[in-house]
Formats: structure tokens, C-alpha cells, sequence
């Protein structure tokens, strides 16, 4: 049996709600440096309505956006040339992760979950991010890499959850077959629904007790709202029971 785990939200989290506001003003002011000329509210407003289209594209779609194709059309959009907006790029990318880095955490109870299952299952990654290299960054700067078996990256891949593609291919990789996995991650669409669609079960990390459990056709196998009860919960049981939940 095996256990795969989303990443952001799920194992890593920002230290505070502020965060990418913060990693937003680094790319603006990188921005403002190449003659950027629009105030930083309406800058946040077009990044934002950007970043929703690239979320639309994963719902919809099931294709992930690089993180630099989704910079150059914020840049674009807020009315820098293209030729010059290539140029600002990798200075940007660079000043956005560097805040990001330094202002996220380890989920509580995270290297202990993961240690401590790693002795019973295999372990694998499954991410929705649009820049690859900081998640291995991160999971070798809190000793996680050793865990994993596999780790499937949306931005590596180009294909996205919730879309069954991007578990099969994790499924695949650990020569695992989808009921005999079970997937947590704490969005309800992405890893729930997207996981169940797949054939895999799935575990629900309810972080937000306002969300609403959905009450349609796939439903989660489990519900914690902290990682550590994943080391009381009878996962084993999970994959025995053969009941069709879809």
C-alpha cells in the first residue's frame, strides 16, 4: 500500500496570510526597476486576475502553467513589452521565491507523520506548483526528500489535479495500482475529488472548518483536521474495504 501527499497546504504552509502580498511587492518592485509605472494595488489586481485564469486552466483543463509564462502575462498585461518584460523574468522569479522561502513552514507535526508512516507504506508527492525547483528546494531544506518515492509536479508534467492524468502518472511511477493508494491533501476538488476520479481513495486534510464537505458523487474516505491523526487512523482498513464510495 501506498500513500501519496499534496504539498502546500498540506505539508508546508506560509507563516502568515501576508505572504504572497509580500512576494507580490518583490516582483513589483523588480517591475518598477525595468520602468514600471502603475501603483502597486492595481499591480496585485491584474496579478491576481491572471492567476485565477491559471487556476481556471487547472479546473477546467487539467494543464498547469509555468510560473514564468504566468509572470510575463501579468507583465504584459500591465502594459510592459514583451522584449522587456523577458529581461525582468528571472530577476522576479528570483525576488518572489526568495520571500517565499523565508516565510514558510513545516505543517505541524510534518517530518513526524511522514518519518513514522515511511516505516509501514511507500510514500510519494503529488503538487499542484507552477515552479518546480522550490519544492525539492524544500524538501531538502527540511529533510524530507528521503521520504519520498516519487514526487509528481504539475509544472514538471504540465498536466494538473484534479485531473486523473497527473495521479495515474504518480501511480504508474511507483508500479502501484490506483486502489491500493491512498491520496491527502487538504483541497476538496484538487486532491479529493480529483484523487477519487482516479481510482484512488482519498483522505481529506480539512483545514478550513467554514468548507463544506461536498456532498456529491465523490465523497472523501476520511476526514483530519491535523496531520497527526493520520498515525491513529486504520489506513490499512481503507484499502481493504471494498465498497464502491464512488
Amino acid at each position: 500500500m501506498s500513500l501519496t501527499f499534496d504539498f502546500f497546504n498540506t505539508l508546508i504552509e506560509p507563516v502568515d496570510k501576508n505572504v504572497s502580498k509580500r512576494a507580490l511587492k518583490a516582483v513589483y518592485d523588480v517591475g518598477v526597476k525595468y520602468g514600471l509605472t502603475i501603483g502597486f494595488d492595481e499591480f496585485i489586481s491584474k496579478a491576481l486576475a491572471q492567476w485565477q485564469k491559471v487556476l481556471r486552466k487547472r479546473i477546467e483543463e487539467g494543464t498547469e502553467t509555468l510560473y514564468d509564462s504566468h509572470l510575463l502575462e501579468v507583465f504584459k498585461d500591465v502594459g510592459m513589452q514583451s522584449s522587456k518584460a523577458r529581461a525582468v523574468i528571472k530577476e522576479s522569479t528570483s525576488a518572489y521565491f526568495k520571500i517565499l522561502t523565508a516565510n514558510v513552514q513545516l505543517v505541524e507535526d510534518t517530518h513526524e507523520v511522514i518519518e513514522t508512516l515511511s516505516e509501514t507504506y511507500r510514500i510519494g508527492l503529488i503538487s499542484n506548483f507552477t515552479y518546480p525547483p522550490f519544492i525539492y528546494s524544500q524538501l531538502e531544506t527540511h529533510n524530507l526528500s528521503d521520504f519520498f518515492e516519487t514526487v509528481t509536479i504539475s509544472g514538471d508534467h504540465g498536466f494538473s489535479k484534479p485531473f486523473p492524468m497527473i495521479f495515474t502518472h504518480a501511480v504508474h511511477s511507483m508500479n502501484m495500482k490506483p486502489h491500493n493508494v491512498i491520496h491527502i491533501g487538504d483541497s476538496l476538488e484538487c486532491d479529493v475529488i480529483g484523487a477519487k476520479k482516479a481510482g484512488l481513495k482519498a483522505i481529506w486534510f480539512k483545514r478550513n472548518d467554514d468548507e463544506q464537505q461536498n456532498e456529491g458523487e465523490y465523497r472523501p474516505d476520511l476526514t483530519i483536521h491535523q496531520l497527526s491523526e493520520l498515525l491513529e487512523a486504520k489506513l490499512d482498513s481503507l484499502i481493504n474495504d471494498t465498497r464502491n464510495c464512488e
